[in-house]
């Protein structure tokens, strides 16, 4: 018993004190500047493909903002929808001269898909600052002018913090998962780790983005965020997660089990290149349980005092993450929140590594 007793202590304690360090650095978040620069024009990009029972809700986040209506435009991409995504996109872009809307059939990059969308929208764009968000995602009403403000105090590429909507259990647990790991994030990048962004809200200066000869300079990916920003900051430009409500959106989750698992395969193109600090973070907290578990049956005492100790850690953790954004959640989710984060990270990464081929909106990537 004490050859596995030992190594699962040992296990159990590097998770806690990867938790112990984490929960020390939120009080030493990065904060944007507070200052409010000027209102240069911006340019809002969104893809869409089959979306249109979402368009109209991330379009009326869009148009509801605190940033002058004549200082941006909201430029829509129908990636050519299976349902009737561009009438609704048109009807709305009539409805409204702040928003453009494009009929995407041109392939300009190496396959069909969100950057082949991006790049033939920016090639429309007016604006000076480039901004990008989903068609599932509605931003906040300080959106705008957080991140461009942000980008105006020095910043090449700046990423806000998204949400998931979260009306029962499944939904929970994935936006628990979410921020846990965009703090995880921020903690790194404000440490000098470069770790990523996020596709659904994200800015870049229009400087920054032409510096790297845009989406056609830097290499084709199903995860084009995660490539625009390591291509923009190896170009000498500082990056910055800003995790307060101003850069705030909500997104929607993944309806299924299956859907979610489709999603983390086309993310893990990303994750894969990531620094070995967040990869190490992220494996930590998948075998967790499984070693809890083990631990508990080899040392039931020792299991249930180290479980209680990381339960506080975590809880404490995710009580003031959630805090900086406004939301609040019981710290009873935690208990089932862990089964399904060890599960979720492991059947994702086994889910990987099979020779099927990632898929968004429907079309298959290599």
């Amino acid at each position: 018993m004490e050859l596995i007793f030992y190594p699962l202590t040992a296990v159990i304690l590097i998770i806690i004190l990867k938790d112990i360090f984490l929960l020390s650095r939120v009080p030493h978040f990065i904060s944007p500047p507070r200052n409010k620069l000027s209102t240069p024009f911006v340019s809002v990009f969104v893809a869409a493909r089959n979306e249109s029972t979402t368009i109209r809700r991330c379009v009326e986040g869009l148009l509801d903002q605190d940033y002058p209506s004549k200082k941006y435009e909201i430029l829509i991409g129908n990636d050519q929808s299976e349902d009737d995504t561009m009438s609704v996109i048109s009807t709305i872009a009539k409805e409204n001269p702040q928003v453009k809307s494009f009929d995407i059939s041109e392939l300009v990059v190496p396959a069909r898909g969100k950057m082949n969308v991006l790049v033939q929208l920016i090639s429309n764009a007016k604006g000076d600052y480039f901004l990008f968000t989903d068609a599932d995602t509605k931003v906040g009403i300080s959106w705008i002018s957080t991140l461009v403000n942000t980008l105006q105090s020095g910043y090449g590429v700046v990423t806000g913090t998204s949400v998931i909507r979260n009306d029962h259990f499944f939904q929970r647990f994935q936006n628990l998962d979410w921020i846990q790991a965009q703090a995880m994030v921020k903690i790194l990048e404000d440490n000098g780790t470069r770790v990523t962004s996020l596709g659904n809200n994200m800015g870049v200066t229009k400087e920054a983005y032409e510096s790297v000869g845009g989406f056609h300079g830097i290499p084709f990916s199903i995860t084009e965020d995660y490539e625009l920003y390591i291509s923009i900051i190896s170009n000498g430009y500082k990056p910055l997660h800003i995790f307060n409500r101003g850069a705030l959106a909500e997104t929607l989750s993944m309806a299924s089990f299956g859907a979610l698992l489709e999603q983390r395969k086309r993310w893990m193109f990303g994750v894969i290149r990531l620094p070995n600090s967040i990869i190490l973070f992220l494996l930590l907290n998948a075998i967790y349980v499984p070693v809890l578990i083990l631990l508990l049956i080899v040392a039931p005492l020792t299991g249930i005092v180290v479980g209680i100790v990381r339960w506080v850690i975590l809880s404490e953790f995710l009580k003031r993450v959630q805090k900086l954004i406004n939301q609040k959640g019981s710290v009873l989710w935690l208990l089932p929140f862990e089964i399904y984060q060890s599960s979720v990270n492991l059947t994702s990464l086994i889910y990987y590594l099979l020779p099927i081929k990632a898929r968004w909106k429907g079309r298959p990537f290599s």
